[in-house]
């Protein structure tokens, strides 16, 4: 239910939802859409490192101001977005299921303090979603025109370089960054994204699962439909996260709005419940 109205069937993994309506199951439940957030990420990966060579293999020299890049890259660029997006569809089916229970249940999910219905929140972040995954590629479009730029040197790469010289000597952090050219910065900051990899890699690849009563068990990411069956995983930077925890790193980092939007009413929603559960306990122990 979303905002006391059925949510479309084609948004949700119906198994999952009846398995998060139980206590204690609630991020559980995203462990299948772990693998669906690994392979965008492998494929995020290929566009931010392909593109850029593509790019610059195929975008000739121009005779006067910036390279034009041809137009089936855009065409391709877009394919490649609209594949991110379908398996942005994959992890959101099981992630929606915790935060529409927590969250929008009875009042649906907001933005800028109004309520949306689903198909609206779904559209307006579906859009996000797309041009953030196709700012992975256009990033490397501009790194590959930039590196063309200084290749090819012609009229547009000296009037560039002049004004980054200009630029950096009236700047008071021109001696921080030292003199280097525009197309260096631009390539710089187009490799610090594989930091973001990195990130994945130490926060989300699980090397141990154990059960609720300590004891280890294999790594998996199938629904589980036992309490004694639950499992939390050990990664390099934490020993004890959920699949949830592990999905919002992926997302987070494949740039999928439509998973990560949510996620800070969730907490606080977790929190709120936590802390009445507290105060119910220590209740409890004082009658």
């Amino acid at each position: 239910m979303y905002a006391a109205q059925p949510v479309l069937e084609w948004a949700y993994n119906r198994k999952a939802y009846g398995l998060a309506r139980k206590p204690g199951f609630d991020d559980q439940v995203c462990g299948p859409a772990i693998p669906w957030a690994w392979k965008a990420l492998k494929a995020a990966c290929i566009v931010w490192l392909a593109f850029p060579l593509l790019c610059f293999a195929v975008t000739p020299c121009p005779s006067s101001g910036f390279a034009h890049t041809p137009g089936w890259v855009y065409i391709l660029l877009c394919a490649c977005s609209c594949y991110l997006m379908w398996l942005e569809v994959h992890v959101r089916q099981f992630t929606l299921i915790p935060q529409v229970l927590k969250v929008a249940k009875l009042i649906g999910f907001k933005m800028l303090g109004i309520e949306l219905s689903f198909l609206t929140w779904f559209c307006v972040k579906g859009v996000q979603s797309f041009l953030a995954h196709m700012d992975i590629g256009t990033t490397g479009m501009f790194v590959a025109k930039t590196l063309i730029a200084d290749v090819c040197h012609h009229d547009a790469a000296v009037g560039v370089t002049s004004l980054w010289s200009w630029t950096l000597r009236n700047s008071s952090i021109g001696r921080m960054v030292s003199q280097g050219s525009f197309s260096a910065l631009v390539a710089l900051g187009w490799a610090l994204m594989s930091l973001q990899v990195l990130y994945a890699l130490v926060f989300a690849v699980p090397l141990k699962a154990r059960r609720p009563d300590g004891s280890e068990t294999e790594v998996h990411f199938r629904l589980v439909v036992e309490r004694d069956y639950l499992i939390e995983y050990e990664t390099c930077a934490d020993p004890t996260v959920d699949a949830g925890q592990i999905v919002q790193t992926l997302a987070d980092v494949n740039r999928m709005a439509t998973v990560t939007s949510e996620l800070f009413p969730y907490l606080t929603a977790l929190a709120k419940e936590s802390s009445l559960d507290l105060v119910a306990a220590l209740g409890s122990e004082i009658k």
